[in-house]
């Protein structure tokens, strides 16, 4: 008797024929051993989507735009130069993204010289960049990004536990956040689902490293502050919680000795912020609040003087009163917009005039024109501004995909009509240049701005 499909069902599961217990996000089976747990709407037709490559992979398709060959060999298949210049643009133009609060560059330096042996980080590294490509300026790279992120995905939802190598290096974790990009830029109609996965990648702690590790250097620690970054994004995007329970789960130390450490610092505050206003068990209690303004006290008291904007002067050709803020480094910027956001998650959920005062103030450690706020109203779109004006005038695709949550969080407390439609030219603008799909984006804040004008 046939059995029957249970969409609840994991398709790792699925895939290697074990019983699920459709626990969500992740279920036991992969939760016990880390291994990656696939959601999709429907399990990949990989097997298919192979056989379709070798039919199409002839020698014209080499130099062009047709489908990858399915790899074995990563340092064989860079021998065709359209896959060389797949790798080499993954290097140049989308690494800082995920070096963004990673001095020592994993993403742009160990990253591709492990891709050069391991076809599982190959593939999710050439799937990114050929649907970046794609969606900037060759659209016919996108039927072999399509290939390599099939064969990705079939080699994730195959890992076993002898494959715990690429577990405990970081590298499966490495290839899930390059996956989740992918499908951004893809406009998967779910491209969150790959962020669940993941899950049981990032939060166990025993795989890699733990309370003793004393090198945050590693793939696998650079890998952690990539999803965690990532899970912001999407929780600023939908007013949920963190996937991962940063009370539940070993936090790696961020205690390098650079200013990066002020980015993965206050992506923790900003994140147990989150999950403690976000979702059904929100909460306000005077006890968390007093930690949330604390820990915010104490980051920018570490701050140093180097990490502040150097100028705010306003460029030739300003379309509005956006401000111009320029800083030294983009882990800075970054930094800044966490912070600030962190404050508007605060005021917009803070009952209490006390709590305004209490936030106002922390804003105005940062720049001291924040102090002439009058009330909540005024600070959320002072501080929506600022934001804005940080990631434009930073004009670095790391900082502007990284401050797509934080925009799309905050930009909706902006009442004047004239920065609206900056700001709208600017996100696609940013479109064309990083390949993100903000028309999400755009169609909430004019949905937002459209319904708060009803009301005044």
């Amino acid at each position: 008797m046939p059995r029957v499909f249970n969409k609840s069902c994991s398709n790792t599961c699925r895939y290697r024929k074990i019983k699920c217990d459709q626990a969500q996000p992740i279920c036991g089976q992969c939760s016990r051993i880390g291994r990656y747990c696939d959601r999709a709407k429907r399990a990949p037709k990989v097997r298919q989507e192979l056989r379709h490559s070798a039919e199409q992979a002839d020698d014209s398709s080499k130099d062009c735009g047709g489908a990858a060959t399915p790899v074995t060999s990563p340092r064989d298949a860079l021998q065709s130069s359209r896959t060389a210049d797949f790798f080499q643009h993954y290097i140049a133009e989308l690494a800082p993204w995920y070096d963004l609060s990673d001095g020592r560059r994993h993403f742009a330096v160990q990253v591709p010289i492990l891709a050069l042996d391991e076809a599982l980080l190959f593939n999710a590294l050439m799937a990114l960049s050929a649907m970046h490509l794609a969606r900037t300026s060759m659209p016919s790279a996108r039927p072999a990004a399509e290939s390599y992120h099939g064969m990705c995905i079939h080699a994730l939802i195959g890992l076993t536990e002898s494959d715990s190598r690429l577990l405990e290096n970081g590298i499966a974790l490495a290839a899930t956040c390059l996956l989740r990009s992918y499908e951004i830029l893809s406009e998967d109609a779910d491209p969150n689902r790959h962020l669940q996965g993941a899950y049981s990648l990032a939060s166990q702690p025993h795989r890699g490293f733990g309370h003793d590790h004393a090198s945050t250097g590693s793939l696998l620690l650079q890998g952690f502050w990539n999803y965690l970054r990532e899970d912001i994004t999407f929780s600023l995007f939908g007013e949920c919680p963190l996937k991962i329970d940063l009370a539940a789960v070993f936090v790696p130390p961020s205690a390098t000795g650079t200013d990066h450490d002020h980015l993965n610092n206050m992506s923790v505050v900003l994140g147990s912020i989150i999950n403690g206003l976000f979702g059904r068990n929100a909460t306000s209690s005077d006890t968390s609040w007093t930690t949330w303004i604390g820990a915010l006290r104490g980051w920018i008291q570490q701050v140093a003087g180097t990490v502040y904007p150097f100028s705010r002067a306003a460029g030739k050709a300003v379309a509005s009163d956006l401000p111009s803020v320029r800083v030294l480094q983009d882990c800075h910027a970054s930094a800044w917009h966490y912070f600030l956001v962190a404050l508007c998650v605060l005021s917009s959920r803070a009952p209490a005039q006390k709590r305004q005062a209490d936030i106002i103030e922390l804003a105005s450690s940062y720049q001291p024109h924040f102090s002439e706020c009058k009330g909540r109203e005024e600070f959320l779109e002072a501080a929506a501004m600022e934001i804005c004006g940080i990631a434009f005038t930073s004009n670095s695709p790391a900082v502007i995909v990284n401050a797509f949550g934080p925009i799309s969080f905050c930009a909706r407390f902006i009442h004047d009509k004239a920065v609206q439609e900056d700001i709208i030219r600017h996100l696609f603008a940013c479109q064309k240049r990083t390949g993100w799909p903000v028309q999400r984006i755009v169609g909430r804040l004019e949905a937002h701005w459209k319904a708060e004008l009803g009301h005044r």
